[in-house]
């Protein structure tokens, strides 16, 4: 009998398979082989609200390994393939991936999303009646595996067990990559149902009811890998989770007040909030105590030969239209640290080419203001890091005193952001401002001859040199756009960032009022925003499909009144 068959240029071996598929996620499995068999996975992610399928097809997944070093001569193991979501990445990175799965059915979805692929093997059958056929790897991923080995690993300590096997198909300087629930996460102490049992406090309860899958806090799965033999650990926090994450965050560089805003975007199961989850990561971060009660870890895990990951940080921007989808890193080199932006698509290498081209021509723009000079390197944008405080950052001491705030808001535009008299001209309206911002405009505005329409706070930085630098030329334009504009969009996106506290002390209309802003001033920059986005994101922001899979939301009224 032949044990191997092929879809396209991927390779199933059935040698050890059992010939029944023991899990499934039911009906949706059908949906999703027969869009993968007839190339229509994109379609069927933008039409579905259900979370299987943005669990399985959704390229956010991706983000969760895509920022990871993987040489093009590395062999990978994939333990627990599923229907291919990592598998994809896996191969684009690397010599070839073998991928070890129990389902036939997801086995199948997993071969047709790929079938171009001439790298990748599926073993279908149990891991432990695959592992004898095993070689040694240079990389092994246990991606939302491990807390499952009580259900296919024998031993007194099937999680210990797993590990020692893993290492033993390791070469020295080899890495072992986990991502997992952090059973301690703070959406957990939230109120969200335990993600396998569906159950609340399953974790914080320790699985006490006798729960077979589990998932472990920081202590205990550092405790675990240094048992089975892993000497060098590194530790990353993907944000929300390790499921759909758009950042990575790691223990040398953790996330500042402000950064975390992941309030109501829920899409796997409806949920209670019993306080507010983004002021809790604020009072972690700025107590840098996130790390312990991130939702989820990706842990790097190596043997003694293993070389430090240099990677500090990662942010995606996948929900764009291609030409715009790029990511964002922060990486040390020696004693330096750089800013690294490249393209997540060939679509989007011009966009990068351009951040280059932009910083030249709005550098100078405004005078207490400096540019990071960045260069473009092998189709990659490169800045070094400024260590310093960004101007959003100044806020959290101050973001529950609204008049203070304001008043801060007010003194670092006049000093930083209102360009000199001899910058400014009268506004003219262009074919490229309509094209990306509409018809609408304030009559009598004025403009910069170019326009950085992302001089938001959270792209300035005062440095630890005193001056203050913009370090993010993505959206510069070469034609006027009204400046006040300019100004509101700074001063939105950090009402934003800190309504939650601002909200019950000052509306946002009144918060424009002070600012000096009129309604009529702000309907307008709204549509422009609208415009903008869609410029951005799509028609309707059909990239931003995310939204469509949000749950429902119950809040603990006892809490919030």
């Amino acid at each position: 009998m032949n044990n191997l068959k092929m879809v396209g240029k991927v390779t199933i071996d059935y040698s050890k398979y059992m010939g029944q598929d023991y899990y499934t996620d039911g009906s949706v499995e059908e949906i999703l082989l027969d869009s993968c068999m007839n190339g229509t996975e994109d379609e069927l992610l933008r039409q579905s609200r259900d979370w299987p399928i943005v669990y399985h097809l959704a390229d956010i997944r991706e983000n969760v390994l895509e920022w990871y070093p993987i040489e093009k001569n590395d062999e990978v193991l994939e333990i627990g393939s599923g229907c291919g979501a990592i598998t994809g990445i896996l191969s684009k990175k690397a010599k070839s991936v073998t991928c070890v799965e129990l389902s036939e059915k997801r086995s199948m979805i997993n071969a047709y999303r790929h079938k171009n692929s001439n790298n990748i093997e599926i073993k279908l059958g149990n891991f432990q009646d695959v592992e004898p056929d095993l070689k040694k790897y240079d990389c092994i991923t246990l991606i939302g595996v491990l807390e499952y080995a009580y259900l296919y690993i024998k031993g007194n300590n099937p999680f210990i067990e797993m590990l020692n096997i893993v290492r033993n198909h390791l070469k020295k300087s080899g890495k072992l990559i986990i991502a997992i629930e952090n059973k301690m996460g703070i959406k957990y102490l939230n109120g969200a149902p335990e993600d396998h049992t569906g159950k609340l406090y399953s974790g914080i309860n320790d699985y006490t009811k006798g729960e077979k899958v589990k998932t472990f806090s920081d202590n205990e799965i550092k405790t675990m890998l240094y048992k089975s033999g892993f000497e060098y650990l590194q530790f990353y926090y993907p944000v929300p989770d390790y499921k759909l994450p758009n950042t990575i965050y790691s223990k040398e560089y953790q996330p500042k007040p402000g950064e975390i805003r992941t309030y109501k975007k829920v899409y796997s199961k409806e949920r209670v909030y019993n306080f507010y989850e983004d002021v809790i990561c604020d009072q972690l971060c700025a107590d840098h105590m996130y790390s312990y009660m991130a939702n989820s870890f990706v842990i790097i895990a190596g043997l003694q030969d293993a070389k430090e990951n240099n990677i500090l940080f990662a942010k995606y921007n996948r929900e764009r239209k291609p030409e715009y989808r790029i990511l964002t890193q922060i990486e040390k080199r020696g004693q330096q640290m750089f800013v690294i932006k490249k393209p997540l698509c060939k679509e989007a290498r011009t966009h990068i080419e351009n951040i280059k081209y932009n910083e030249l021509e709005w550098k100078g723009t405004l005078k207490n203001i400096e540019c990071v000079n960045g260069e473009i390197d092998n189709g990659s944008y490169v800045a070094r890091y400024v260590n310093g405080i960004t101007f959003d950052e100044k806020f959290y001491d101050i973001r529950n005193d609204s008049l203070m705030f304001v008043q801060e808001v007010r003194k670092l535009v006049e000093t930083y952001l209102l360009p000199e008299k001899d910058k400014l001209q009268l506004f003219e309206v262009t074919d490229g401002f309509k094209k990306v911002f509409g018809e609408l405009y304030p009559s009598n505005a004025q403009s910069t001859v170019v326009s950085n329409v992302d001089l938001i706070f959270s792209n300035l930085k005062t440095a630890d040199n005193g001056k203050v630098y913009a370090f993010d030329f993505e959206w510069v334009f070469d034609f006027p756009v009204p400046y006040r504009y300019i100004i509101w969009r700074a001063e939105k996106e950090l009402y934003n960032e800190y309504r939650v506290y601002l909200k019950n002390q000052i509306d946002i209309d009144s918060y424009f009022k002070m600012l000096g802003m009129s309604m009529d001033e702000v309907n307008i920059y709204n549509k422009m925003e609208n415009n903008f986005f869609e410029y951005v994101c799509g028609l309707g922001g059909k990239e931003k499909y995310l939204k469509q899979y949000e749950k429902t939301v119950l809040m603990n009224e006892t809490i919030f009144c």
